[in-house]
C-alpha cells in the first residue's frame, strides 16, 4: 500500500520533472527482472559481453529479431534469447522483439542497434531483404548469431558480401566453428578496404572464445573508415570557382580524372592525405553541374550520389530538405551568403546634374523660405484698404512703394541686383540677411555644380530586394537554387535560369562585367564575385557589385549517398579543419573581399574645358521655363477670358529500495519524457574504471534520485562523475522514507550537492503522517547570501499541499542562485601579461588593470563580488593535467586553490579536458618580433634605383655598342667609319659613356646615320638618367634595409633564435623540429635584453609576443628612439577565455555577462586604450623634409676615390711606357 504522503511525492516529483523538460518523448522502456539462472554457454557468455558494452546505451532501444527453420532451432534461440536478458541484461538493456514491433502511427526513428539470431545461414537470408534505410540505421551497431555448427568461412564470405552491399560495417558475426555445444565461440567481422583489396570485403577474425583471454583488449567493432590504404574513392564535382576548379592533370590515384582546387579542393585534398585514398573525379554529364533533386528523374549530380556512381559529391553543394530526404548530408563545413549581382547606377543625366550639388533637405529649406517670403506679401495684399495695410507694408517692405517685392526675392537668391533697396531699419535687416543666404548658396552651388559637370557621376545601384522588386528586373540563377524564391510567388515569374555550360555563374558574372548597360540581375554566393572581382580588378569598370541586402544564408556541405560508410570519419575531419579556421584561410586565398563595395570614380587630376554635353542640363532648363511660361501666359488668357465672361531531454531516474513510487512517476512522465532507469546498481571496485559516456550521448542533464534515507543517496553521489552528469543541470532528490528529520537530512543532502558545485536542486523529505496534513516540503540552498559565503543552508522554499497546491506560487522550483554574490570574494590566479593583465600599485593588492583587468572589475561590479588576486609565482601558465601532475596557474584551479583564473588564456583542447573554459570574448594574434635586417652599405644604395634585369640590358647595350665601335675602327673601311663613327673615330668610345654620364660631345658627327644613332643613345640614356636620378634620391633619404624572412620556416633555414614566453610552445605542439629550436625566456629577460638586441639591425633572433604586447610596449619604446617590429604573417590566432574547475557554476553567469560585452563592443573599447594600432610604426619619427645626409652619399665618393686609383695606376703605367720608348 501506498501512503498517502508518497502519492504527494509522486506527484510533485513529476511536476518538478515535466517543469525542467523541454521536448517530449514517445516511450520509455523498463529494465527486465533477473530470474535466478544458472546455466551458461560460450555463446551466451561471449555475446553478453559484446551487448553489455556496445549496446547499452541511454539513447537507443536495441531490436531483436529471431530466425529458424526448425521448432528444435527456434527454442535453441528463444533459450539463448532467456539467457542474454536475464542473466547478462540484468534489467539495464532496453530492448525490443520483433514480433512486438506495430506499425507506428508517426516517425520511428531507424534502428541503430540490432541483435540478429538465426539458426542458420538459410534463415539468416531472409533477414537481408527486410533490411532497408526507412527501418534500420546502417551506420549502427549490428550483431549476428547463429547457433549451427559448425559455420565455414565460405559461409561468413557470403555474409559479409551481402552487407557490404547495403554498406554496413558496424557488424559483429558470432559462430560455432565445430559441432561441440561447448566448443568455442568465433567473433567475426569484415574490412572493405584493405592493403590490395578495394571495396572487397576480407573476414578477420576477432575474438575466440574462450581460447583467448585478453578479453578487455579487444575492439569489437573498429572503425572501418579512417584508413582506404590508397583505393579510390569516386568523387563527383565540376567546376563553379572559387569553391572547385577543375584541371586537366593525373589525380591522385592511377587512371583517375582531372584534378580539384580551390578551398574545396584543398579540404578534398586533406582528407585523402589524412584518410589516405585516391581521388578519382567525376563530372556530370552535358555540364548538368547541380541538377535537380527527386527520387525519379533526378539529374545533375544529384543523381550520381542518389544512384551511387560516386561515394561522395562536393562543389558548393547546399543543405536542402530535397536533398537530405533523398541523399545523406555531411558536416557543414563553410556557410556564406545568396547575394544579388547588380548592375551600376546609370548615368546622371545633364538636367539631373543640375539638382545634384545639394541635397533635397537644402532645396526644400530653400523653397520654404521663399516660399515664406511669398506668402507674407500675399498676406499684406489681402489686408483691409484702410491704414493696416499701408503700415504692415511699410515697415516690412520699406517706406518706398515697391513694384514686385516678390521678383525682389528671386533676385536677391539669383544673385542679380535690385533696382533700388528699402529705407526702413527692419526690411533692411531682412535683405541683408537674404543676401548673405544667397551669397553663401550661390558660391556653394556654383562650385560644387563646377565638380558634378566634370565627372561622370552615376545614380547608386540597386542595394535592397525591394528596389530590384520596383525596378522589374529579371533573376538569373541556377534551376537549383529556385528554391529561394518559392515563399516569394511575386518574383518566379521573373526567374531566368543558367544555361548548361560548364563554370555557368563564372560565365553569368562575366556576361554582366562586359555589359554593364544591362539590366538585370544574377544571384550566387559571395564567394563567387569575390573570385571575379579579385581577377578583374586592374580592369576599367570590372568589378561587379552586390546588393546591400543578401538573399539567403547558405551552408554547404559534402553529400553521400543515404547508406554511405564515409560520413563519420569524414565528418570528424572537416569539424577539426572548420574549427582550426584553415577553410576561412584557404577560401581568402581566392577571392579579394575588398571589392565587394563600390569603389569610387576616379577624380579628374586637371580640369578640362566645359562642353555643350555638359552644358545639356542648363539648355534643357531654360526651354522647359520658356514652355512653363508660355503655358502661364495662354492660362492667364483663358482666366481672363472666362472671369471677364508573423526538444528533445532525457531523465535520469534512480532508486533504491523504492519500487512503490516508480510507477506511479512513470505512468505520468512516459508521454512527455524518455526515461533512463537504474535500480540499485551494483557497487563499482576501487580498480574498476569509472563509466563514460558512449558516441553521440548527452550528458545527463535531468535527475530524478529516489532514495530510501542519507546512505543511499551516498551510494548515488557517489557515482557521480562530470563525464556522466552535467553538474549544471537539474537534481531532484526524493527521500521516500518518513521522518522527523527532514531539515538535517536536507542539509546533509545539500551540503554533499554543494561539494560537486550542484546549485540548482531541489530536495524532498516524506514526512509523518502527523506532519503529512501540512504538506511536503521543498529544501533548497542559496551558496551565497547576506552575512555567509560559500556555505549549503537548507531553506523552505516551498510547500505543496494537495488541495491548495504550491503555496508561494511566485517561487520557481529552480530560481537563479547566481546574480548576486553578496560581496562574497572570489580567488583569482593571475600573473602579469602585458597589457592584458596588469598589476596596480602595491598599495592595491586585489585591484587589476589591463583589457583583462577592466573585463574582470566589469564583471564584479555587476555580479557584486569581491576579487582577492593571487599572483602565481613563478609567472607561468602552466600545464593542465592530472592533479599531481599540474603546475602553474593550472595547479591553482585543479588543486581549488582558486575559482578562477584569468590572463591570455587561450582555449585549447588540452587545457579544455581539465578545466572549463568560459565564452572567448576577445581574439588575439600571436606574430614574431624581429630585428630589422641589415642596413644597405652605400655602394649597394647606388644600384638599388634599377632592377638586376635593367643594369643588364644596360651594361648589354655598352658591350655591344663598345665591339661595334671596336671592330669598325679594326677591320671597316674608312667611309664607313665616318658613316657610322663620324670623323673621328677614335673618340667614339669615351663619346658612348659621355653621353651615357650625362656628359657634352667635343664633336658632333655631320652624317645623318652616325647623328641618328646619337639621337637615339641620347634619348635613351636621358631617361634612364632621370629615371635614376628620381629613384635615387628617394633610396638615399629612405634607409632601407634588406628584407627578413617573415615566417618560420624561413627564420629557421636562416639560421634565427627563436625566444618566446613559457607556455607558448604549445602552438608548436604539432612541430617537434621547430619546438626543439625554442629558447624560453623571462619577462624580465626579454625587457633587460631581449628587447635591446631587437633593435640591432641584423641581429638573427625572433620573439613570439601577441601583437596587443607589442604596440603595448612600443608606446614606451618610441619615446626612447626604439622599435619593436614583426613579420607581415601571423603565427597563431589565440582565443581568450576564463578558466575555473569542470563543474564550476560560475560560467553560467559569467558567460551572460561576457556575451553581452562582446556584442556590445567593449571589449574592443577597452582592448582600444592599449592596443592602439599607430604604436606598430614609430610616430615620433620625423617625417617632413630633411637634409641630405653625408653618410647618405657615401657611395659616390667612394666610387670617386677607386676612379682616382686606377687612374693613378694609368698615369704610372703611361709613364714607364714612355720612360722604356725613351731608353730604346
Amino acid at each position: 500500500m501506498v501512503s498517502r504522503s508518497a502519492s504527494f511525492i509522486t506527484t510533485l516529483a513529476v511536476g518538478t520533472l515535466l517543469y525542467a523538460s523541454f521536448v517530449p518523448s514517445r516511450w520509455c522502456c523498463y529494465g527486465l527482472p533477473s530470474p535466478s539462472v544458472t546455466t551458461r554457454t560460450n555463446m551466451a557468455d561471449i555475446v553478453g559481453i559484446i551487448l553489455h558494452t556496445h549496446f547499452r546505451t541511454p539513447f537507443a532501444t536495441t531490436l531483436v529479431t529471431m530466425r529458424s527453420a526448425t521448432r528444435n532451432g527456434q527454442w535453441r534461440l528463444q533459450d539463448l534469447l532467456e539467457r542474454l536478458l536475464v542473466k547478462h541484461g540484468q534489467g539495464q538493456l532496453v530492448v525490443q522483439l520483433e514480433e512486438d514491433v506495430e506499425a507506428p502511427a508517426h516517425y520511428q526513428p531507424p534502428w541503430s542497434r540490432t541483435l540478429l539470431l538465426a539458426e542458420s545461414y538459410d534463415s539468416l537470408r531472409t533477414i537481408f531483404p527486410e533490411l532497408t534505410l526507412d527501418r534500420f540505421d546502417f551506420s549502427g551497431c549490428y550483431l549476428i548469431v547463429l547457433e549451427d555448427a559448425p559455420v565455414t568461412l565460405g559461409t561468413v564470405d557470403r555474409i559479409f558480401n551481402e552487407l557490404w552491399v547495403r554498406q554496413i560495417v558496424n557488424v559483429v558475426v558470432a559462430l560455432r566453428p565445430s559441432e561441440e555445444l561447448t566448443g568455442p565461440v568465433q567473433l567475426w567481422t569484415y574490412y572493405p578496404f584493405s592493403p590490395g583489396l578495394c571495396r572487397i570485403p576480407k573476414p578477420h577474425l576477432l575474438f575466440t572464445w574462450p581460447t583467448d583471454t585478453l578479453l578487455y583488449g579487444v575492439d569489437f567493432y573498429p572503425p572501418k573508415n579512417v584508413q582506404f590504404h590508397g583505393c579510390p574513392l569516386r568523387v563527383g564535382s565540376f567546376e563553379t570557382r572559387p569553391f572547385t576548379i577543375l584541371s586537366v592533370g593525373i589525380g591522385t590515384s592511377i587512371g583517375a580524372g582531372p584534378t580539384l582546387s580551390g578551398f574545396e579542393g584543398d579540404l578534398l585534398r586533406s582528407l585523402a592525405e589524412r584518410l589516405n585514398f585516391g581521388v578519382d573525379v567525376r563530372v556530370p554529364p552535358r555540364a548538368q553541374q547541380w541538377g535537380e533533386a527527386a527520387f525519379e528523374n533526378s539529374t545533375g549530380m544529384m543523381r550520381m550520389i542518389y544512384t551511387e556512381e560516386v561515394d561522395f559529391g562536393i562543389s558548393c553543394l547546399g543543405v536542402s530538405y530535397e536533398r537530405s530526404a533523398m541523399l545523406k548530408a555531411g558536416k557543414v563545413h563553410f556557410t556564406t551568403e545568396l547575394v544579388v549581382v547588380v548592375p551600376p547606377g546609370t548615368p546622371y543625366t545633364a538636367f539631373e546634374k543640375l539638382f545634384q550639388p545639394f541635397q533635397i533637405a537644402i532645396w526644400l529649406t530653400i523653397g520654404i523660405c521663399t516660399g515664406i517670403g511669398f506668402v507674407v506679401i500675399a498676406t499684406l495684399r489681402l489686408l483691409p484698404d484702410d491704414g493696416t495695410r499701408a503700415t504692415a507694408r511699410r515697415y516690412i517692405t520699406g517706406e518706398r512703394q515697391l513694384h514686385s517685392p516678390i521678383l525682389n526675392i528671386v533676385r536677391v537668391l539669383l544673385a542679380s541686383p535690385l533696382p533700388f533697396t528699402p529705407f526702413g531699419t527692419f526690411p533692411r535687416t531682412l535683405l541683408s540677411q537674404w543676401m548673405l543666404v544667397s551669397l553663401l548658396l550661390n558660391l556653394l552651388y556654383q562650385g560644387s555644380l563646377f565638380q558634378y559637370l566634370q565627372r561622370a557621376s552615376m545614380h547608386p545601384p540597386m542595394m535592397t530586394l525591394a528596389e530590384i522588386d520596383r525596378s522589374g528586373a529579371l533573376y538569373h540563377i541556377s534551376k537549383s537554387a529556385r528554391r529561394f524564391f518559392e515563399p516569394f510567388p511575386q518574383r518566379l515569374p521573373r526567374l531566368r535560369f543558367f544555361p548548361n555550360v560548364p563554370d555557368s555563374i563564372a560565365e553569368r558574372l562575366r556576361w554582366m562585367g562586359s555589359h554593364p548597360d544591362d539590366p538585370n540581375v544574377a544571384m550566387c554566393t559571395r564567394d563567387h564575385v569575390a573570385y571575379y572581382n579579385a581577377q578583374h580588378s586592374r580592369k576599367e569598370g570590372g568589378q561587379l557589385l552586390i546588393a546591400r541586402e543578401p538573399m539567403a544564408l547558405y551552408t554547404v556541405t559534402i553529400l553521400y549517398p543515404k547508406r554511405s560508410m564515409l560520413t563519420d570519419s569524414f565528418d570528424e575531419h572537416v569539424e577539426r579543419i572548420d574549427s582550426s579556421g584553415l577553410l576561412k584561410y584557404w577560401s581568402g586565398l581566392y577571392g579579394d573581399y575588398q571589392f565587394l563595395s563600390s569603389a569610387r570614380p576616379a577624380l579628374r587630376t586637371e580640369p578640362t574645358p566645359i562642353n555643350l554635353e555638359q552644358l545639356a542640363g542648363a539648355l534643357q532648363l531654360l526651354l522647359g521655363m520658356l514652355l512653363a511660361s508660355t503655358l502661364l501666359f495662354l492660362a492667364e488668357l483663358v482666366v481672363r477670358q472666362h472671369y471677364t465672361t508573423i526538444t528533445s531531454k532525457q531523465l535520469y531516474l534512480r532508486w533504491e529500495n523504492t519500487s512503490e513510487l516508480i510507477d506511479k512517476i512513470l505512468k505520468r512522465t512516459t508521454t512527455h519524457l524518455t526515461v533512463l532507469l537504474e535500480s540499485n546498481p551494483q557497487m563499482r571496485s576501487a580498480d574498476q574504471q569509472p563509466p563514460t559516456l558512449a558516441p553521440h550521448q548527452q550528458l545527463r542533464v535531468l535527475n530524478l534520485l529516489i532514495v530510501a534515507d542519507f546512505e543511499g543517496f551516498r551510494r548515488a553521489v557517489d557515482e557521480f562523475s562530470d563525464e556522466l552528469f552535467d553538474f549544471s543541470g537539474f537534481y531532484t532528490v526524493v527521500v521516500a522514507t518518513p521522518t522527523e528529520r527532514g531539515l538535517d537530512i536536507a542539509g546533509a543532502i545539500l551540503r554533499t550537492l554543494w561539494a560537486l558545485y550542484i546549485v540548482n536542486v531541489v530536495v524532498l523529505v516524506e514526512p509523518t503522517k502527523e506532519a503529512a496534513i501540512h504538506g511536503v516540503r521543498l529544501y533548497t540552498y542559496f551558496p551565497y547570501g547576506e552575512g555567509y559565503c560559500e556555505r549549503a543552508l537548507p531553506v523552505v522554499w516551498n510547500v505543496y499541499e494537495p488541495s491548495v497546491g504550491f503555496i508561494h506560487r511566485d517561487h520557481l522550483l529552480f530560481p537563479r542562485k547566481l546574480r548576486d554574490f553578496y560581496n562574497c570574494p572570489l580567488v583569482v590566479a593571475t600573473f602579469p601579461v602585458f597589457p592584458f593583465i596588469i598589476p596596480a600599485a602595491a598599495g592595491a593588492s586585489n585591484e587589476l588593470v589591463g583589457i583583462e583587468g577592466l573585463l574582470l572589475r566589469t564583471l564584479m561590479q555587476r555580479l557584486n563580488f569581491r576579487l582577492q588576486v593571487t599572483i602565481v609565482d613563478p609567472p607561468d601558465w602552466g600545464t593542465a593535467g592530472p592533479k599531481d601532475q599540474a603546475t602553474g596557474a593550472s595547479a591553482y584551479i585543479r588543486h581549488l586553490r582558486a575559482n578562477l583564473t584569468i590572463g591570455y588564456w587561450a582555449t585549447t583542447l588540452h587545457r579544455n579536458r581539465y578545466m572549463a573554459s568560459s565564452f572567448s570574448y576577445y581574439t588575439s594574434q600571436l606574430v614574431l618580433a624581429v630585428a630589422p635586417g641589415e642596413p644597405y652599405s652605400s655602394l649597394e644604395l647606388l644600384f638599388c634605383p634599377f632592377a638586376n634585369s635593367i643594369w643588364s640590358l644596360l651594361l648589354l647595350s655598352l658591350t655591344i655598342g663598345l665591339i661595334v665601335i671596336g671592330l669598325l675602327r679594326q677591320r671597316g673601311s674608312v667611309p664607313l667609319q665616318r658613316l657610322v663613327l663620324g670623323r673621328t673615330p677614335g673618340s667614339a668610345w669615351l663619346g658612348m659613356l659621355n653621353v651615357l654620364l650625362g656628359a657634352g660631345l667635343v664633336q658632333v658627327p655631320t652624317r645623318n646615320f652616325a647623328r641618328t644613332l646619337l639621337l637615339i643613345w641620347l634619348t635613351g640614356t636621358l631617361v634612364l638618367r632621370s629615371a635614376y636620378t628620381g629613384s635615387m634620391f628617394r633610396f638615399l633619404r629612405a634607409g632601407r634595409n634588406h628584407t627578413v624572412p617573415d615566417n618560420i620556416p624561413e627564420l629557421m633555414a636562416a639560421g634565427y633564435k627563436l625566444y618566446m614566453y613559457r607556455n607558448y610552445s604549445f602552438v608548436f605542439d604539432a612541430y617537434p623540429t621547430i619546438q626543439k629550436s625554442i629558447r624560453l625566456v623571462t619577462a624580465q629577460q626579454f625587457r633587460g635584453r631581449i628587447v635591446e638586441q631587437l633593435q640591432v639591425p641584423g641581429a638573427p633572433l625572433g620573439v613570439l609576443l601577441p601583437v596587443e604586447t607589442v604596440t603595448f610596449l612600443n608606446r614606451n619604446l618610441t619615446r626612447e628612439g626604439k622599435l619593436l617590429r614583426f613579420v607581415r604573417r601571423r603565427v597563431y590566432v589565440s582565443k581568450l577565455a576564463i578558466y575555473t574547475q569542470r563543474s564550476s557554476p560560475l560560467l553560467g553567469p559569467f558567460n551572460k555577462l561576457l556575451e553581452i560585452f562582446v556584442s556590445s563592443g567593449l571589449l574592443n573599447r577597452w582592448a582600444s586604450e592599449y592596443h592602439q594600432v599607430q604604436f606598430l610604426a614609430d610616430p615620433y619619427q620625423y617625417r617632413g623634409r630633411q637634409q641630405i645626409l653625408l653618410a647618405d652619399i657615401v657611395g659616390p665618393f667612394i666610387i670617386l676615390l677607386i676612379g682616382l686609383g686606377l687612374s693613378s695606376v694609368a698615369f704610372v703605367a703611361e709613364l714607364l711606357m714612355d720612360t722604356m720608348k725613351i731608353e730604346k
